[in-house]
């Protein structure tokens, strides 16, 4: 399979930036590992704005990207799919990756260079909107972080 085109968090980018991304590396200090492509054009989503809904941009390649044992296509899905989730069980279990803050770095401007993951669990978002009472949108998904020593951080991504 192949694509042009890649999906972020509208929060890594500025208009008028060029970009080059390394695809399928979990340790960024080893530029061996993985694959570097230049960005031909990035569309943040017209609604988004800082920390709110619509985190998301759309980045388009010149070449094409193939996919590989380590670098693969992820599916997105909706508040809806996670809650129908939660319906089925209370207890599920999901993973998010990321190179952004952790509890050992947070008060520094050092970021790790290996690739972090950390277990998580879903919240029920209507229980999610008793306990923060502010920004949470329809589209919010709610998690528990199932691990203190490697939170999840509105800087991670």
């Amino acid at each position: 399979m192949k694509t042009k085109l890649s999906k972020i968090f509208s929060k890594c980018f500025s208009d008028g930036s060029t970009f080059k991304i390394r695809l399928g590396a979990v340790d960024l200090n080893d530029i061996s590992q993985g694959l570097e492509k230049q960005v031909s054009r990035i569309y943040i989503h017209p609604s988004y704005t800082t920390f709110k809904a619509y985190d998301m941009a759309l980045l388009y390649f010149s070449t094409p990207i193939v996919m590989n044992e380590y670098i693969r296509t992820a599916c997105l899905s909706s508040q809806q799919f996670y809650q129908e989730l939660l319906a089925k069980d209370s207890d599920v279990e999901c993973y998010v990756t990321g190179w952004g803050r952790t509890e050992k770095v947070v008060f520094s401007n050092d970021l790790p260079s290996k690739l972090q993951m950390t277990k998580i669990y879903l919240i029920d978002y209507q229980d999610c909107k008793k306990i923060w009472t502010f920004g949470i949108q329809n589209t919010t998904v709610c998690i528990d972080n199932a691990n203190p020593g490697l939170p999840v951080c509105n800087v991670s991504t």
